[in-house]
């Protein structure tokens, strides 16, 4: 059998081309963020938000180099939102940076136009940037008995009555755009034209179901950069639920995105979204060096742990992306990830705690002696010994007989080693 030499591989060649042109726009994005953990959390939380926890939520925010970030979403009846504003006005507080979410007006029966109640509370408050919460996808219009005309006069109106009074940048969520764009293509080219011509700072969208494809992230993606070009940033904000959001994010930054309007945490309504903490990691795995410079990511694990605490009462999920507890507990020597190996990143960049986690399936000898230091019933010196390859071998024989125990546990480990000892004891006096 002939082996081809490399050089002749163009196959190969052609995809190296390829990754290497996709980790170069990972490696030099601008990396963006809206942050969202103040707002969106909220609508998950099993507990909801005091005021106090606002306020901890802007520190942590802060903490972490957010210098765009969503503080309230503005409805009819007061909530903490709107004292979160009123408290953050009273203040003093820098407010260049946030922003809140609103809705488009209406016109009245006489052809007045009338701003939506978020609108009046946003001028009260003195937040100057706004987010237009837009839908316009058919079931949408359909549902508040306007045309398409009148959905996009609608936000036309508003979006110049608020100029006159804040002077704040304007993002423009299109909420419903991938329904609109699949289902009613020319609309969804004319809500593009329209929405471009008001020139605004920010365009917004999302997948709320969380059932989009990420190439169909990319493709809605590019086909928005064609009528919103730079400078006006275009982020993405994908919802979980099938396992595709982090990679969404990804496709639409390679696809000409700019970045995410995300929580830190993966936090939010149904099952979650997509993370602030993961899209950021993942550029510093392609080397991105403006991630570190803009962000404290040797804060990103310890924050994202307090910010869980706040939205659940509770530590991140020990199988959530970058934050939980198992991100960093190895189970194999070769799932370790090394300081210089392309793509890894070692726990201490952001902030986390490296160790090892027992798998009884897996345990290795050597996994037991390191789980044997870190749990302090081993010294370093004599861990790599007879002892953990016997514990390693009666975990085995463990389940072979029908037994599951809790190995990872300290109490459970010791135990064992214990009974090892005596074994082996027995074993050398027979």
């Amino acid at each position: 059998m002939t082996t081809a030499k490399r050089s002749d591989d163009s196959a190969l060649q052609a995809a190296q081309k390829e990754i290497a042109g996709k980790l170069e726009r990972l490696r030099t994005v601008r990396p963006v963020m809206l942050d969202l953990t103040i707002r969106e959390p909220a609508t998950g939380s099993p507990l909801g938000h005091t005021l106090a926890d606002k306020h901890t939520l802007l520190r942590l925010s802060q903490e972490l180099g957010f210098n765009r970030r969503v503080v309230a979403t503005l409805a009819g009846p007061e909530t903490v939102d709107d004292r979160f504003c009123q408290d953050l006005r009273a203040s003093g507080a820098d407010l260049s940076g946030a922003f809140v979410f609103v809705m488009p007006g209406a016109r009245d029966g006489a052809g007045a136009f009338v701003p939506d109640v978020s609108l009046e509370k946003q001028a009260a408050f003195g937040s100057p940037n706004s987010i237009f919460h837009f839908e316009f996808s058919r079931p949408r219009r359909e549902r508040a008995g306007r045309s398409g005309e009148e959905t996009l006069a609608n936000l036309e109106e508003s979006v110049a009555w608020i100029r006159q009074r804040t002077g704040g940048d304007v993002f423009i969520n299109l909420s419903d755009v991938m329904d609109c764009f699949r289902d009613e293509p020319d609309y969804a080219s004319e809500v593009a034209r329209r929405v471009a011509a008001l020139a605004p700072e920010g365009l917004m969208y999302e997948d709320p179901r969380g059932t989009q494809f990420p190439f169909q992230h990319g493709a809605v993606t590019r086909w928005l950069r064609h009528h919103f070009a730079p400078p006006t940033l275009i982020l993405v904000h994908p919802h979980a639920g099938n396992g595709m959001e982090h990679a969404s994010v990804i496709e639409s930054v390679l696809a000409g995105g700019d970045g995410a309007w995300l929580g830190f945490t993966s936090h939010a309504a149904t099952l979650g979204h997509a993370s602030g903490i993961a899209y950021l990691v993942n550029l510093m795995r392609a080397d991105n060096e403006q991630v570190e410079e803009t962000y404290a990511a040797t804060r990103f694990v310890p924050a994202a742990q307090a910010i869980a605490e706040v939205h659940s009462g509770g530590p991140p999920p020990l199988t959530e992306p970058v934050a939980g507890e198992w991100a960093y507990r190895d189970v194999l020597d070769n799932f370790t990830q090394a300081h210089g190996q392309p793509g890894d990143i070692v726990a201490a960049r952001v902030g986390a705690k490296g160790g090892w986690r027992l798998v009884p399936a897996i345990a290795s000898a050597a996994a037991v002696a390191k789980r044997l230091v870190e749990t302090g019933i081993e010294p370093a010196a004599t861990a790599q010994s007879d002892l953990a390859k016997h514990m390693a071998d009666a975990i085995r024989q463990s389940l072979l007989a029908g037994h599951k125990r809790p190995w990872d546990d300290g109490a459970e480990l010791a135990r064992l080693a214990e009974q090892v000892r005596q074994q082996m004891k027995q074993q050398a006096a027979e």
